[in-house]
């Protein structure tokens, strides 16, 4: 449930007028302790037409990052250096010139990325590691139920010990309120939903956007960074 939660979040910010998951025993499931109100499933008709169809090997995707100042300027790590020379040789209000990886700020959180899975897959990858000493990375998680469990299971000592900040459970920073507002030239990786000029601060700030996971490896090292190597 919480991948297709962050699927269909993101379905609006790539021009979607919603993003729609077809009913299941796994939805079901979730809802079971949860429905305040009787559930009743609804499905597309039997002979629905659709625009188009398509077939995606998830197996088969790199780590993705957004380069600022849009969602839709998301490459797969292995075309980072590509979208680098892009953006310097035509730098524009959409895709500002980027001349360097190097990450100041990192975010965990947002009504995309703070459910226990996420921070599972941050656990993960700081286990055994630190947040580099030049990066404040801030973890947020979704809910207060999500808090607690995370932190009676040790997954948020593990992610504190390492160096990062976990914070009571808020959307701060990411609209730009509170608990890590960026500064002027910070280069923030967060896991958040938008990554509009000025949205999380200072409008010289540049914001690029990534899985919970790339987040954290990105904070160890203090560079955009491919979290592979670290699960």
């Amino acid at each position: 449930m919480d991948a297709r939660t962050t699927i269909c979040n993101m379905a609006v910010e790539m021009s979607g007028r919603t993003g729609i998951m077809p009913t299941d025993e796994t939805l079901l499931g979730y809802l079971k302790d949860r429905a305040q109100w009787p559930v009743e499933p609804v499905a597309s008709d039997p002979d629905a037409t659709f625009a188009n169809r398509m077939t995606v090997d998830l197996s088969a995707l790199e780590p993705m990052v957004a380069f600022p100042h849009k969602p839709a300027n998301a490459v797969p790590f292995s075309r980072i250096p590509d979208m680098m020379a892009k953006s310097q040789a035509q730098p524009g209000p959409d895709l500002p010139a980027v001349t360097s990886d190097r990450i100041t700020d990192g975010f965990v959180g947002a009504c995309t990325n703070g459910r226990y899975d996420d921070l599972v897959e941050v656990a993960k990858v700081l286990k055994g590691n630190r947040v580099h000493k030049d990066v404040s990375l801030v973890v947020i998680p979704a809910s207060r139920k999500v808090y607690e469990r995370a932190m009676d299971e040790g997954i948020l000592q593990v992610i504190i010990k390492a160096g990062a900040n976990v914070e009571s459970s808020n959307c701060g920073p990411c609209f730009g309120s509170h608990m890590g507002v960026l500064s002027r030239n910070a280069q923030m990786i967060s896991s958040s939903n938008r990554n509009y000029q000025g949205r999380m601060g200072s409008r010289d700030a540049r914001i690029f956007l990534g899985s919970p996971a790339t987040v954290a490896a990105s904070a160890i090292e203090g560079r955009l960074a491919d979290p592979r190597k670290y699960v």
